[in-house]
């Protein structure tokens, strides 16, 4: 049996995950391997989430396993012949882990964060946008990183959030890392097919919860500028729950109502802004800069 730490989680499992940070104490959250055949899985249906009972969720990628995600605080995995380590460990990693985060009550906003003075700033986008890109220029400018893709919100009942660390590697492209004067040679890939590399930033990584300061969602337009404008509440809340991961889990779980409930929290004391840069244009610098000179 191995043990880690993510999300503020001690995780025991019988799979290795050398993703993740070691770690030591009683278990918050147990990942094995089970048989899952009977589970509801139909040939009309062969992929995808289901609902299987009070806080239990189904998730069926063919050709790789079956993961039976419950309470928050089990993992059960059931092989496909043949399947892919990495496969494997990527939708465990993803996928299952974002299941457990949504059935403990988290808010887990599909993102990246860095610190900055003690406290997190999160910044938010669709697949592709550029977020891990930024986190990775943000290391280079000697600031720590907590999450990569996944961002973890707990909320107390005072209605302060925290953000809960993840990984200690950010996820680059090749293209990109080398634009970042990276050396990709000798680092793991994401999935063998893909030229996605874990780009380490052990050195960089703030493993503790942060206080939650700030949220940035990042998009593009055809203009020649950036533009960065602060969101009212209601479309603060918006914005959070568009960007949450895995947000089509909650409906699985009727947990939406709870979720919004979860976001309004975190909208009255975290300030909200969207930011918009050229559209095709690697201005990565510039955007840097500008985000500092805004959250200073």
């Amino acid at each position: 049996m191995y043990t880690y730490t993510v999300y503020g989680l001690s995780v025991t499992s019988e799979i290795e995950c050398p993703e993740l940070i070691v770690g030591s104490g009683k278990a918050d959250v147990y990942v094995r391997y089970g048989q899952l055949q009977n589970m509801p899985v139909t040939k009309e249906h062969p992929w995808g989430v289901y609902a299987v009972g009070h806080n239990q969720l189904l998730l069926n990628y063919k050709t790789t396993a079956r993961y039976l995600v419950s309470e928050g605080k089990e993992i059960i995995i059931d092989r496909y012949p043949g399947s892919d380590e990495d496969v494997l460990r990527l939708f465990l990693l993803g996928s299952a882990f974002g299941a457990v985060l949504h059935q403990r009550g988290l808010v887990p906003l599909h993102g990246n964060s860095i610190l900055y003075n003690g406290e997190c700033i999160v910044f938010l986008g669709r697949s592709g946008i550029g977020k891990s890109t930024l986190a990775a220029a943000f290391v280079k400018r000697g600031y720590r990183v907590l999450n990569d893709d996944v961002c973890p919100i707990r909320i107390f009942p005072d209605g302060k959030s925290m953000v809960l660390p993840g990984f200690p590697h950010v996820k680059l492209m090749r293209d990109v890392a080398h634009k970042l004067g990276e050396v990709t040679a000798g680092l793991r890939r994401v999935c063998n097919k893909e030229q996605k590399y874990f780009f380490p930033v052990a050195d960089n990584h703030h493993d503790i919860p942060a206080p939650l300061n700030r949220v940035y969602t990042l998009n593009s337009h055809n203009s020649s500028g950036f533009r960065f404008s602060e969101l009212d509440n209601m479309d603060g809340i918006i914005a959070l729950q568009n960007y949450t991961y895995r947000k089509g889990m909650m409906k699985k779980m009727y947990k939406t109502s709870g979720h919004f409930q979860l976001c309004s929290k975190i909208v009255e004391h975290v300030t909200v802004k969207e930011v918009f840069r050229p559209a095709g244009k690697f201005m990565l610098n510039e955007l840097v800069e500008l985000l500092e000179e805004d959250f200073r």
